[in-house]
């Protein structure tokens, strides 16, 4: 099954005019998915639509199992995915908006020694969808519209390397940035990376300006191989060399 999550509105309407439906069912679809709805409490789409959608398409991969609330208000979430696999998201209040730390994969393979996202190695990446239904179901749940957020910022910092799973994270940025969309500015998103080089440079060519964290752990070539297998392959110096490269392309901060 295909989730729904994975397209753009334009996408949506190509993939509904193959099965037969018009282009105002494929806004009313993405309308309620944009706000973590399944196909049954789509109370505007009728019932043989949404019988005919549920057999093909996946409305909200990503749902809260867990959550855990601190006293100074901050939300962790488990979400359980559709194919039964967890990630964790966190929600963060902040004066300037409500910041929620999304994860980009299930475990991660990058086997840096002071993270627990790597203790089981890499399961599987995230698709833009599953990404992007973290944003959704959390601004869900806390009363957040399409147009009022609840989440108003986004950092790529959970489970997971970003630029391991490249295309998807790219494909999630342009997802949540469309005014189609959730319509969430560029400049409210951060991404943390260990470092992979090659994928900071390609970034940095797409000039999609969102602020950049480098995970650097030790300005020491030496100490960070002992704690951070990416170390091996790029050094310190290759890493500012991408990272300058990066705020040349964007304009956007770097942040170690």
């Amino acid at each position: 099954m295909k989730i729904l999550l994975d397209m753009n509105l334009a996408e949506i309407v190509e993939e509904f005019a193959l099965i037969n439906l018009p282009k105002y069912k494929a806004k009313q679809v993405y309308n309620w998915a944009l706000r973590g709805v399944d196909f049954d409490e789509m109370t505007d789409v009728d019932k043989k639509t949404r019988a005919l959608l549920k057999e093909r398409y996946i409305a909200v991969p990503a749902k809260i199992h867990t959550k855990l609330v601190s006293k100074d208000k901050t939300q962790k979430y488990l979400f359980k995915l559709h194919d039964g696999n967890v990630i964790e998201g966190v929600l963060m209040n902040y004066k300037y908006g409500n910041t929620l730390c999304v994860s980009t994969q299930i475990g991660c393979r990058m086997g840096c020694k002071f993270c627990a996202s790597t203790l089981n190695g890499l399961v599987r990446s995230l698709t833009p969808g599953e990404i992007l239904s973290q944003v959704i179901t959390a601004n869900a749940e806390n009363g957040g519209t399409i147009d009022k957020r609840q989440v108003t910022n986004i950092v790529l910092m959970g489970s997971g390397e970003p630029f391991d799973n490249y295309d998807n994270v790219v494909k999630f940025l342009n997802l949540v940035n469309s005014e189609d969309g959730l319509n969430v500015s560029y400049r409210n998103i951060s991404l943390s990376t260990c470092g992979l080089v090659p994928e900071m440079k390609k970034f940095a060519d797409l000039e999609i300006p969102v602020n950049l964290t480098i995970s650097l752990h030790s300005p020491v070539n030496e100490r960070r191989k002992e704690i951070m297998p990416i170390a091996n392959k790029y050094s310190v110096e290759e890493i500012i060399s991408a990272a300058k490269y990066y705020f040349d392309k964007t304009k956007r901060r770097v942040i170690f």
